[in-house]
């Protein structure tokens, strides 16, 4: 009998990554349900029951933890409850552990990693589940304490917000190149290509896209600002959670863009924030970025494009994903 696995994860991008995995690692016939919301998840659980269940923590609405210990009230240990998240305070940690969470895994994971968990899950809720032969060499489910981070006063974890020495010039020649390294380093191996365009146009951006504002800790005000397509969006969210292109590619197609896609790209942007200097003043970009979804032909995008002396705009190139646009300028 096939194993029915259960997802539940308000990022469309997150669901199909953690499906196609437990697809791809050898479970032979996974019935694997995903859904957005948990009070959607619980439902179906409660009328068709399910081997595991595998939820994220931060959700609108009911919250993993929640929906962990409703499953628990509702079938005990029979349903196994595996978490995936972002999250890493200790005591809250702490309090899935003790409600019973089969496991807990650090976004970003690796595949063998979710493999493994997963595997030990099932057998202790369905002993009979078949298996085909994996080549992977199994590794153990990552310690929830395995990536360092901040956390706030609420307990939320939040990535460090440090910020490398300034370098001089916004404008300097060598800034395609400190940009190709920057996402060469969030690539890892992946071999990419960074092309600038030298008259850019709002016309090679998509309807929808990511706009960033840095901003410097001392509440300066803006100093620069970051213009993504989804296309970019999604290649760098790919990155940072270990995708294949081939789960990529279709969300790029549809431009699924989400919240978690959102804040990966954030993360990124604030990593490489050194690279962005502003030509009068000589200030690190900014230890702040704020991002948003706006639309192509935002009037104040347009004023911003028509000013070329202020604007870098650059074409990346990765194999399997694609091609995107994003550009930097000055307020």
């Amino acid at each position: 009998m096939s194993p029915s696995i259960v997802i539940v994860d308000d990022s469309r991008a997150i669901q199909a990554i953690l499906s196609r995995t437990i697809r791809a690692v050898g479970f032979q016939d996974p019935q694997v349900h995903t859904f957005s919301a948990a009070e959607d998840a619980l439902a179906f659980v409660d009328q068709n029951g399910a081997d595991l269940v595998i939820t994220d923590w931060h959700m609108p609405g009911m919250s993993g933890l929640e929906l962990l210990q409703s499953v628990r009230q509702l079938a005990g240990r029979t349903i196994q409850v595996g978490m995936v998240t972002t999250e890493s305070a200790e005591d809250l940690l702490g309090q899935a552990t003790r409600s019973g969470a089969a496991f807990i895994l650090r976004k970003p994971f690796k595949d063998d990693a979710l493999h493994d968990a997963v595997k030990t899950a099932l057998k202790a809720s369905h002993p009979t589940v078949r298996q085909e032969p994996s080549t992977q060499e199994p590794t153990p489910p990552i310690p929830v304490h395995a990536t360092a981070s901040t956390t706030s006063s609420s307990g939320a974890a939040t990535p460090p917000a440090v910020v490398p020495p300034a370098r001089p010039g916004f404008h300097r020649e060598s800034l395609r190149e400190e940009l190709e390294q920057a996402l060469q380093k969030h690539f890892g191996s992946i071999k990419l290509r960074l092309v600038e365009v030298k008259q850019p146009s709002l016309e090679l951006f998509t309807s929808k896209n990511l706009l960033a504002l840095y901003s410097q800790a001392s509440g300066r005000g803006v100093v620069s600002l970051a213009l993504l397509d989804t296309t970019v969006m999604l290649m760098l969210m790919g990155a940072a959670t270990l995708a294949k292109p081939e789960v990529i590619r279709p969300l790029i197609a549809s431009s699924a863009t989400d919240a978690s896609t959102v804040e990966h790209c954030r993360r990124f942007l604030l990593a490489s924030s050194a690279v962005l200097v502003t030509a009068t003043e000589g200030h690190p970009a900014g230890s702040q970025v704020q991002c948003s979804m706006v639309p192509r032909t935002l009037t104040k995008l347009q004023d911003s494009f028509s000013r070329l002396d202020r604007l870098r705009a650059f074409k990346l190139q990765v194999p399997g994903y694609g091609e995107g646009y994003f550009a930097f300028f000055l307020p």
